[in-house]
């Protein structure tokens, strides 16, 4: 389950320290810039190599440190260590054994991050809903990731030449390659997404939720067209825009109530409320495989529900496979949520972070 021990080494304003972190809920507390979002983004970029915060490694760094270190013990006893410089090269190793590919960090160590910005799941750009509809097929489907990998390729390959405008015979080729990948992407969302829809709608019933929501997915062209006739329809403007303006690059996750947009009935609280079920009926669908390593990072978990939908989400995800990291600006306050289920709790200030004594700390 998870992780077994952390350690940290120039990463933000953490300070340089080994922590054991091996209880199912491990909660962090302290007040705003103590760096409790930094403890949970230090984990987050064990899994991806990058901030969960930030486009850029810089932020990363601690002022005056070469570079950040981020390093893991899981409980199956691999170990896992990124290290990022100021010149943006990123070190990675499993095992002692270098890798190059984020892919193989995020199989080792799957993390999950919910925090104030998952209302934009449901509010914020279809590209959010896409990464939503990505991530849980690269865990449930193992072929979705060569699939997604040649669709990318070439995309962008076709919309380089549509750029340098060489022409309809130049970009055929990439436009063929994009159709074939691009509808073996479509299948695997679409199989994917009728999934997610009934698993939302089970967790939608246990809280209760009374309001007609619907959950609808859009391939990104036309309903009744192919991929391939789509992009051949659309290929005079795709050359005068130079770039691809049909595909599965345009899909996006549609919800509704009452076959209204969520904003024009739901309050902001509600929505909030529905994109972290979202987020709860996509985690339900994992394979026990990845289900037992995952580990879901919480932050601000005491903001963002109401109590009674904060104990109710508490109870679960404490019911589910994954080890969880969640921070609050207190104990009472996570105490409150999480009650009995509440681990090791750490108390984060800038550049201090000790374990608060009373409880089965080391």
């Amino acid at each position: 389950m998870g992780l077994v021990s952390l350690e940290f080494r120039g990463f933000r304003n953490l300070p340089d320290k080994s922590i054991s972190v091996s209880d199912k809920v491990v909660g962090v507390v302290g007040g705003n810039g103590a760096g409790k979002s930094s403890l949970l983004e230090a984990i987050y970029c064990l899994s991806t190599g990058r901030s969960s915060r930030s486009n850029q490694a810089l932020p990363m760094i601690q002022h005056g440190a070469a570079s950040s270190l981020v390093r893991a013990q899981l409980s199956t006893g691999e170990w896992i260590a990124i290290q990022r410089s100021r010149d943006q090269v990123m070190k990675a190793k499993i095992n002692q054994t270098p890798v190059s590919q984020t892919s193989s960090l995020a199989e080792t160590l799957p993390v999950e991050i919910m925090d104030p910005t998952t209302i934009e799941l449901l509010l914020g750009e279809p590209e959010r809903r896409r990464r939503l509809m990505n991530w849980g097929l690269f865990h449930v489907k193992p072929e979705f990731r060569l699939a997604w990998t040649q669709t990318l390729r070439a995309l962008q390959q076709r919309n380089a030449m549509l750029r340098k405008n060489k022409g309809r015979d130049a970009d055929r080729e990439w436009l063929v390659l994009y159709a074939r990948y691009g509808e073996q992407v479509h299948e695997l969302r679409k199989g994917h997404i009728q999934s997610l829809s009934d698993a939302f709608s089970r967790w939608l019933d246990l809280f209760g939720w009374r309001e007609d929501i619907t959950l609808d997915y859009r391939k990104g062209w036309g309903s009744q067209q192919t991929l391939h006739e789509a992009l051949l329809e659309s290929e005079s403007s795709d050359q005068e825009r130079g770039f691809t303006q049909r595909g599965v690059h345009r899909a996006d996750l549609i919800l509704r109530c009452r076959e209204l947009p969520l904003a024009q009935v739901c309050s902001r609280g509600e929505i909030k409320v529905l994109a972290w079920i979202l987020k709860l009926a996509q985690l339900s669908l994992l394979p026990s495989t990845v289900s037992s390593r995952l580990v879901l990072l919480l932050d601000d978990f005491g903001a963002e529900l109401d109590l009674d939908n904060g104990r109710k989400m508490a109870r679960a995800l404490s019911a589910l496979p994954h080890q969880i990291f969640v921070t609050g600006t207190s104990l009472e306050v996570l105490q409150a949520h999480w009650g009995q289920e509440l681990g090791r709790v750490f108390h984060v200030k800038p550049g201090i972070i000790s374990a608060i004594e009373g409880g089965p700390y080391e």
